[in-house]
This record gives C-alpha cells, sequence and structure tokens, in this order.
C-alpha cells in the first residue's frame, strides 16, 4: 500500500515558499471532521492560515496532516488539520501554489514576475 504525495506535497511547498521569502498561506474547510481551528474565524466553512516560520511553533506534519500553535487575537491555540481539508496552498496574492481540486488532482500556478525570489548563491567553479 503507498501512502498519500499530499502530507508530503504540502509541507514541501510550505518550505519551499517560506525559503524564498514568500509567505506560506494554506486555504483549508473548516466542515471536514478533525480539523481544529478557533471559532468564529471561518468564512463559508473556509479558513485562511498564515502558516510561514514566523506565524507559527511546534509545526508536526503526519501523513494524516499538519498541526501547529497559533495565536489568534494574542490567544495561543493549538491547530490541526487533516490532509483531506487542506484545498490549497499558496502566496497571499496567488501567484505560486497549489490547489487539490479534489483528493487525486493537484493544480499549480506560479509567476515568478510577481515576486522577487533571492537568486541562487551557488557559483560556477573552475
Amino acid at each position: 500500500m503507498t501512502t498519500s504525495f499530499q502530507p508530503y506535497f504540502i509541507d514541501a511547498m510550505i518550505r519551499w515558499l517560506d525559503d524564498n521569502n514568500l509567505v506560506p498561506y494554506i486555504v483549508l474547510r473548516t466542515d471536514i471532521p478533525g480539523v481544529k481551528v478557533p471559532a468564529g474565524y471561518a468564512q463559508n466553512n473556509r479558513l485562511v492560515l498564515n502558516v510561514s516560520r514566523r506565524a507559527v511553533h511546534n509545526y508536526c506534519k503526519t501523513e494524516d496532516g499538519i498541526a501547529f500553535d497559533a495565536r489568534f487575537q494574542s490567544n495561543s491555540f493549538h491547530v490541526q488539520l487533516p490532509v483531506n481539508a487542506i484545498v490549497a496552498v499558496q502566496t497571499k496574492d496567488k501567484a505560486v501554489g497549489f490547489s487539490f481540486e479534489d483528493n487525486d488532482t493537484a493544480t499549480f500556478s506560479f509567476d515568478l514576475d510577481k515576486h522577487e525570489i533571492a537568486r541562487s548563491r551557488f557559483q560556477v567553479v573552475d
């Protein structure tokens, strides 16, 4: 039996965005069983969360989802997001990221013209 690629892909995209000084956001469905987020923030069963290293603490990825601690109006809250609740990982302007249309399909967007990504630090060595 193979494991789902989604938790690995979600984690990789979050890290890549963060490493390139782009703020990663997760779009999630709050009506999925197992979602643990503070009440009152979702609109139409959707919630967008900043998941950059500066915004979250105690980040943990498993095959089932991700969990972390975050502050909501100065109050600390432990967030739990099952993989099937995550709809997208993207930048705020949606120029870079991906979204899952369903559990088996991913849609990608990538527009470097909208961002100044740090140049590679690699150099040609003779």
